[in-house]
């Protein structure tokens, strides 16, 4: 295990101290995000969709003398799908996150390609480049069975903290099930007998 305290400027030297409590006290404590999301749809694979989340709702106090309060996280989103062609479509996306002094701006997109699409199946790989400004490029895979999407993106850090990572990168593995069975609202009308 690794600690920033034993990073020298160059390399991290695992002969230095580490300056990490640790102690056996635990606290726990309410953290509240909200969010909304609204999308806009031509087709089934043509939309635009944009969303917002506020993050750390509440001001923490963890007892005993440590006092934490977490600066409230705002995260804007946009994001959209464009059919290309009868296998293709475009889905791009941008994210815009502010918490405290501290901002990240990722946009990108994916290039989507069909397998099979049916009203009962959909099969689809998707490959992308993104980038994290001031930080990353981001070149990202996956597969999209029906509802089910498994994915992996590898970032290649160019920022001055690549020094602190060696000039590693890292992986990222996501699995993803999207419910969409809500029902849509429907009215149904009854005719009742005319009874004279």
């Amino acid at each position: 295990m690794k600690f920033d305290s034993q990073f020298n400027g160059k390399v991290y030297d695992p002969t230095r101290l580490t300056n990490e409590f640790n102690g056996s006290i635990n606290y726990a404590w309410t953290n509240v995000s909200i969010g909304g999301f609204i999308q806009k749809k031509w087709s089934k694979r043509t939309n635009v969709s944009l969303g917002y989340s506020t993050f750390n709702q509440f001001l923490t106090n963890q007892g005993t003398g440590l006092v934490f309060y977490p600066e409230q996280r705002h995260s804007f989103q946009a994001l959209t799908s464009i059919e290309l062609a009868r296998r293709w479509d475009l889905v791009p996306s941008a994210q815009v996150m502010f918490q405290g002094e501290a901002q990240e701006y990722l946009v990108g997109t994916n290039v989507k390609f069909y397998l099979k699409e049916s009203a009962l199946e959909t099969q689809a790989i998707m490959l992308g480049g993104w980038a994290r400004i001031n930080d990353a490029a981001i070149i990202s895979l996956g597969f999209q069975q029906n509802q089910l999407s498994v994915g992996a993106t590898y970032d290649f850090n160019y920022s001055p903290f690549n020094v602190a990572t060696s000039y590693r990168g890292g992986w990222e593995f996501a699995i993803i099930y999207t419910i969409d069975t809500v029902r849509e609202n429907v009215k149904r009308l009854r005719t009742c007998p005319n009874y004279y």
